[in-house]
C-alpha cells in the first residue's frame, strides 16, 4: 500500500513540474520580484550595417518598469528611433515597443531565466519574437518571426551627455 502511495506521489510531482517551453501567445508567470537589472546603461551595436551606429539606453524607473530608448544613426542624421518598455502588468511582465508618434505594440512575456528574456506576439506582422541575453560582458538581442532573424550585438559604453 505505502509503495502504491509513494508512486502515486510521485506521479502527481511529476506532472506538475512541466518544463515544456512555452509557445508564442502563451504567457509566462515570472515572479514580480524579479529584475532586469542587467539591461540598464548604454549599448552600442557592434554588428551594424556599415554607415550606421545603432545604440540602446535602458533605465530602470521602477521594480515594474524598466525603459529603453533604441537609435540608430547615420552620419549626424537619426534615420529611426524606439522606445521599449517592461512593465509589470496584471502580475505578467509585458515588453511594449513603440516608434514614438506611430504605433505601439505589446510583446507577452514566453521565457526569461535571470540573464535572459522572450517576448512574443502572433498578431505582429514583423517582427513576431523579441530574444535578449546577457552573457556577462556584451548583451545580445534577436529579433524574428514574420521576416528575417536580425541579431543584434551590443557593448557596454558610456555616453558622453
Amino acid at each position: 500500500m505505502r509503495v502504491i502511495i509513494g508512486v502515486i506521489c510521485l506521479l502527481i510531482l511529476v506532472s506538475c513540474n512541466s518544463n515544456k517551453p512555452l509557445q508564442v501567445g502563451e504567457k509566462s508567470v515570472v515572479p514580480t520580484t524579479y529584475n532586469f537589472d542587467w539591461l540598464l546603461g548604454d549599448w552600442k551595436r557592434t554588428n551594424d550595417e556599415p554607415g550606421n551606429r545603432t545604440f540602446e539606453s535602458w533605465n530602470k524607473e521602477s521594480d515594474q518598469l524598466y525603459v529603453g530608448k533604441g537609435w540608430t544613426m547615420k552620419s549626424k542624421d537619426t534615420i529611426s528611433q524606439e522606445i521599449m518598455h517592461i512593465e509589470l502588468e496584471n502580475q505578467n511582465w509585458v515588453l511594449k515597443v513603440s516608434l514614438p508618434g506611430i504605433y505601439e505594440v505589446t510583446f507577452d512575456n514566453i521565457n526569461t531565466t535571470k540573464n535572459s528574456f522572450e517576448f512574443g506576439n502572433d498578431k505582429n506582422d514583423f517582427p513576431k519574437l523579441i530574444k535578449y541575453k546577457f552573457d556577462g560582458k556584451n548583451l545580445n538581442a534577436e529579433i524574428s518571426g514574420g521576416g528575417p532573424t536580425i541579431p543584434f550585438e551590443f557593448e557596454k559604453i558610456v555616453l558622453r551627455n
